[in-house]
């Protein structure tokens, strides 16, 4: 079990998801022997100990986002010629806290994760959604990548990447976020 990255994967992941979802670590360790698939004894309470020490270390470098910042929702219709195509349709929903769009996963950077944080914050900028922050709500112009260390890392600090948009101002922003999107749709055409 120990060298299964896939199934410490699936454990790490499963208690973010509950503490995102606003859930008490505590809770989810006390239940986890009880649903399997951890050494026993000593080693799975050790084990079990790690993963809350990461997963909260990602929680706090995310801007501790919970339960209530749910997932708004986004529908950007882009017009004009993508690779042949006059209309295309994106649809989905970014998480958010303290005004920026957030990815926070039990996982080591890449950047295949990196850009999907940047679709969702160009989708959201392009679509005009606003969500809560400090000052109010606005439409995010950053993006919060969090991710566990790699391997091998001198600390088990989480590698955190801020995407921010350029632009002067909302409308710079939104017009240059729309642009950047068509682009990337128009690659995902080609492809």
């Amino acid at each position: 079990w120990v060298d299964d990255p896939l199934a410490r994967w699936a454990f790490g992941q499963d208690l973010l998801d509950h503490v995102v979802a606003g859930g008490d670590p505590a809770g989810w360790v006390a239940a986890r022997p009880a649903a399997g698939g951890l050494p026993p004894g000593r080693l799975g309470r050790t084990l079990l100990t790690g993963f809350v020490d990461e997963v909260v270390a990602l929680h706090e470098a995310a801007g501790r986002p919970d339960g209530a910042s749910v997932p708004v929702g986004v529908d950007v219709t882009l017009d004009g010629a993508v690779h042949g195509v006059t209309r295309v349709r994106l649809v989905g929903a970014v998480r958010h806290t303290g005004g920026a769009v957030v990815d926070v996963r039990y996982a080591t950077d890449h950047a295949s994760q990196a850009v999907a944080a940047a679709v969702a914050l160009l989708a959201a900028a392009s679509a005009g959604v606003a969500v809560p922050g400090a000052d109010g709500s606005a439409v995010p112009d950053v993006a919060h990548v969090v991710r566990r260390a790699p391997s091998g890392a001198r600390d088990d600090t989480p590698v955190v990447r801020a995407l921010r948009l350029a632009g002067d101002d909302a409308d710079a922003r939104a017009a240059g976020a729309r642009a950047a999107l068509g682009a990337l749709v128009d690659l995902a055409l080609r492809v």
